[in-house]
Formats: C-alpha cells, structure tokens, sequence
C-alpha cells in the first residue's frame, strides 16, 4: 500500500511540472511581445513607418531613432510621411526625457531636430506643399492637456492658469516658427486645406480640460493668422478633414 501511494504521489507531481514549464514559456512570449502604437504607410505606397512601445520609430523594419542606438524608452510616439514620401516628421524626446521636439528624417541618413521648445508638442502635420510642418503646442506645459488626460487633484492654494493649445508652423528650410491661432483659443484638432492656404480648426475659448463640448468648428487663414468661427454644433464634433477640392470640411458628430 505504501508503494501504490508513492507511484500514484509520482504521476500527479509530473503534470504539475510540465505545467510549470508552460507557463514560464508563456510568460516570456508574452514579454517578447511587440507593442505597436502607430503604423503608417507612406503616400507612394513604397515604404511603412511604425513606433513601438519603449523602442522607437522605425520605417521598414530599420530603427530611426533621433538618439543613439543605446538609448532607451523613447517618446517617438507621433509621426508624419511628407507628401513626397521622402521625409518623415515625428516628435522624440531623444536630447531631453520627456520634453517632445520636433525632427525630420529621411530614411537611412541621421534625424535632425528641428526645434527647442519648452512645453507639449503633439500632432504634426507637413503643409501640402511639404515647405512647412504644423504641429499643436501647449507653451511651458509639462503634460498633455484635454479632456480625455488624466490629471491630479488640485490642492493647496489653486490659482487659475489656462494653458492655451495653439497651432504652431515651423518652415522646413528656415526653422522660423509662428503661431497662427489666438492665445485665448484652445485647439483641440485641425487640419490643412488641399491649397495650404487654411487650416479647419475644432477650438474653444478657455480651458482644454473642461471646454471641448462646445468648441466650434474654424477655418484659420494661415497667412494672416487670423481664426474664424463657420459652424457652432449643438453637440461636440471632432476629426475635421477637408474634402479634396478645399471648398467642403466634414466632421464627425456626437
């Protein structure tokens, strides 16, 4: 009987541990898994871009990042194909952890970095013509703003501080930057028009935190820096794009 029970103690132990054995292989699949978080193919169709998580910016399976290679968890989360599928603007935080610049790259040459700014930069966008890139920027920000971001409590003495989301156009050639929307507007998403000559604009006076419901949707005239108001919906839009001709802009609606 004793022997019965030391055979029966065996069988039982050796699925256990071949279990064992499975989940640890398990596991280290699932920490080789790669995290993609933006993907984009360029407009000839010839090359794909794509970010993964703490590893960077890659196009074509060759990594682009604006540090040394040895450098780690990286913010190259953001990025956009020029209209002549040779250049690629994104944000990294390469020369400072967690200040976003701007760069531009061309595929197999070293990044260069385009601006020195303090505060959020986010979404970059390069003008029709590919002489300019727009990017939306938060001034002296340390973190993103908006609606959806997740914030702290307020504590202690609360003074009031609004921090104005605004577009902001570098030229590529010159590096010269200006910021084309009013400082009372908050921008929340834009988009250029087919001529480069206009942006549409989802914005809102005050605070991004609190005032997206009722933003309205803009054209902004790039030149002249000038905003104006086209539409007042009853419910919140968002996503504006220009229809191919410049003389329509759709949205989504809520």
């Amino acid at each position: 009987m004793r022997r019965a029970f030391a055979l029966v103690f065996l069988f039982a132990a050796v699925p256990l541990f071949a279990q064992a054995k499975s989940d640890d292989a398990i596991l280290n699949e699932l920490f080789a898994v790669r995290s993609f978080e933006q993907v984009a193919i360029s407009p000839d169709g010839k090359s794909v871009a794509w970010s993964e998580e703490e590893a960077g910016l890659f196009v074509d399976g060759k990594h682009l990042s604006a540090a040394i290679a040895e450098k780690k968890d990286l913010d190259e989360h953001e990025f956009a194909w020029s209209p002549d599928s040779k250049r690629l603007a994104f944000l990294s935080d390469a020369e400072k952890h967690g200040q976003r610049q701007l760069y531009i790259a061309t595929p197999g040459k070293l990044a260069k970095k385009v601006t020195s700014l303090r505060g959020y930069l986010s979404n970059p966008q390069w003008s029709p013509d590919g002489n300019s890139i727009a990017f939306l920027y938060i001034e002296d920000a340390e973190r993103a703003a908006g609606p959806l971001v997740a914030m702290g409590r307020a504590v202690g003495e609360i003074a009031e501080h609004i921090e104005e989301q605004r577009v902001t156009i570098v030229d590529v050639a010159s590096g010269k930057m200006r910021t084309v929307t009013p400082d009372t507007m908050y921008v929340y998403e834009y988009d250029w028009s087919p001529d480069g000559k206009q942006l549409a604009a989802i914005a809102a006076p005050g605070s991004g935190d609190n005032n997206w419901w009722i933003a309205q949707l803009h054209v902004v005239d790039v030149e002249a820096s000038q905003m104006t108001a086209i539409y007042k919906p009853e419910l919140q839009i968002a996503s504006p794009r220009w229809a191919p001709d410049g003389k329509r802009i759709a949205f989504t609606k809520a």
